[in-house]
């Protein structure tokens, strides 16, 4: 459907476009998140923002591998802050997925909607891998506040 503003609409602003009109704002679709070549962690460190890139075939698998969707839910789209992302990347390099943590480690909140993991094992590999390149334990979702 193509996005076609009613006669006299403009007067109301570009909002109206966007959020009222159908085919207006394009929602990404959800992918695979399995095929995905490249994953980047961004987090905090003493209220510092921190960035890792995981490019590694093997490791990217390794830490796919825990994400186990139990439920999702389409066009859901609550404001948590940016306080742990995680970025899927695929083959094609302009497509990215942007996945952060809300307060629970079980859901993400994507420009999809929510994703909902059966565990908290994905939170817990991400936790592990930052850890590992910090040189000291971490936990994502607490870092910043401390």
């Amino acid at each position: 459907m193509a996005c076609s503003l009613p006669r006299g609409s403009l007067a109301i602003g570009s909002l109206f476009a966007l959020f009222l009109v159908p085919g207006c704002l394009k929602k990404p679709e959800l992918p695979d998140l399995r095929q995905a070549n490249k994953l980047k962690i961004d987090y905090h460190i003493n209220q510092q923002p921190k960035s890792l890139v995981i490019s590694d075939p093997k490791q990217v698998k390794d830490i796919i591998s825990t994400v186990k969707v139990r439920e999702t839910w389409k066009d859901v789209h609550p404001a948590f802050p940016d306080v742990a992302v995680v970025w899927f990347f695929f083959p094609a390099e302009e497509k990215r997925f942007k996945a952060k943590f809300s307060p629970e480690p079980t859901n993400l909140a994507t420009e999809w909607g929510m994703l909902y993991l059966e565990s908290d094992a994905f939170y817990q590999k991400i936790n592990e891998v930052v850890s590992k390149h910090e040189g000291r334990p971490v936990e994502i979702l607490k870092e910043k506040f401390d």
